[in-house]
């Protein structure tokens, strides 16, 4: 493996680089405690840690001509018309976000941009056609959260991120095998016996930031997984992707602009509404302790109130008004971050959109339609996926999704 300096990113907009390590296994590291994490405070939420490479094998795959045969318009795209909005937000929960101020932006051309997530089908279709290795894949491991580990894995995995613990470094972890090597996208259950979906296990018992042991529960997978949006999916391999399909990353402006779907200052793709989130959107519903460690009680094997652990299949809840299903929670999406001072596009950042699974009010109100993350382009955690888009070609017409 690479020498890597891991950092603990939160769900507030780029938190310090908090070690440089040369060894091998590099140790992940934070820096917040209970008490910060249920004031909201920065640098705790749903915090995600970030691998940050020195060097990204993942550009040279990323710019080479991995092509397929593009159809036009792309398959399962929605069509966005061109238009004119209020890009960001004046009033952040987070003020280091990078949310204000607000700028009127224009949309000129028409977008066509994927309905949903992309899925591990059309992601297993892209390596099955390319080759493509992704970034987790070639590092060996990626970061998981702990609860969605097996009892073997947890006591085997121990190198989790200070004080966030629920990150916890997994080798084997991929696109492919999402809770590390044990899983798998195709497995119809959980591959092990002791551990059948949302059963306690004591062997998974860890004392936590929290100050009390903590039982993890394990998500409800029902079948293969392939109507799941991919995860472990850095920006290099979106970046990838998108590509192949003919098609690109958006914008963040463009993504911002998708998401509200044609509403004018709204919260949400649906409007304002939030005490029945549950039927809108995946999200952490806030029925247990963050980040979803249960108590000795006889609720430990309750559903959530959404129906969803972890990841939701794409499109199991409502669209926007342009067609565009989970642009608020299910997984954090690839974007390309803009400079408001300029309008111009950056080649050396990236900005996740759209919050995830993991998201709450409290702790990461980061499903907003104008809430962004930075995000080192290497990162691509458990709940990170990618959406593409493509510019209209000249004269094109509105149609149906395809």
């Amino acid at each position: 493996m690479s020498p890597l300096r891991l950092a603990i990113v939160s769900c507030v907009f780029a938190s310090h680089a908090l070690l440089a390590n040369s060894h091998d296994d590099a140790q992940p590291q934070g820096s917040c405690d209970a008490h910060a994490l249920h004031q909201g405070g920065e640098g705790c939420g749903c915090a995600s840690a970030t691998r940050k490479a020195t060097t990204n094998a993942n550009s040279e795959q990323s710019t080479t001509s991995h092509q397929s045969t593009h159809e036009w318009p792309p398959k399962g795209a929605a069509w966005v018309p061109a238009g004119e909005f209020f890009f960001g937000a004046e009033k952040s929960p987070y003020p280091k976000d990078g949310e204000g101020p607000v700028v009127k932006a224009k949309i000129a051309t028409p977008l066509w941009v994927d309905a949903t997530e992309a899925t591990n089908q059309q992601f297993s279709e892209f390596v099955k056609a390319t080759g493509y290795v992704t970034t987790a894949e070639r590092e060996g491991w990626s970061f998981v959260f702990e609860p969605f580990l097996s009892p073997t894995t947890s006591e085997k995995e121990t190198q989790a991120v200070q004080q966030t613990p629920w990150w916890v470094q997994v080798h084997g972890a991929s696109w492919r095998h999402p809770e590390g090597s044990d899983s798998d996208i195709e497995a119809v259950v959980k591959p092990d016996d002791e551990a059948p979906p949302r059963q306690k296990s004591s062997t998974a018992q860890k004392q936590h930031a929290f100050g009390t042991p903590r039982v993890l529960t394990f998500p409800s997978w029902e079948g293969a997984r392939w109507k799941h949006p991919a995860v472990h999916v850095s920006f290099y391999d979106a970046e990838a992707y998108c590509k192949w399909r003919g098609m690109r990353l958006p914008t963040e402006v463009e993504w911002e602009y998708a998401a509200r779907g044609g509403l004018t200052n709204r919260t949400f793709p649906w409007g304002n509404r939030h005490d029945d989130l549950h039927k809108r959107a995946n999200t952490f519903d806030g029925s247990r302790a963050f980040p979803l460690y249960i108590e000795r009680t006889e609720d430990a094997n309750a559903p959530p109130a959404d129906g969803f652990d972890g990841s939701a299949p794409v499109a199991s809840y409502p669209p926007n008004g342009f067609g565009l299903f989970d642009m608020s929670g299910n997984v954090w999406e690839w974007s390309v971050a803009v400079d408001k001072s300029t309008g111009q596009t950056s080649a050396h950042q990236a900005v996740l959109r759209g919050g995830s699974f993991m998201c709450w009010h409290e702790h990461c109100f980061r499903y907003r339609v104008s809430a962004r993350l930075a995000m080192e382009k290497d990162t691509g955690n458990y709940h990170m996926g990618v959406r593409c888009v493509a510019t209209a070609r000249p004269g094109e017409q509105a149609s149906a999704t395809q």
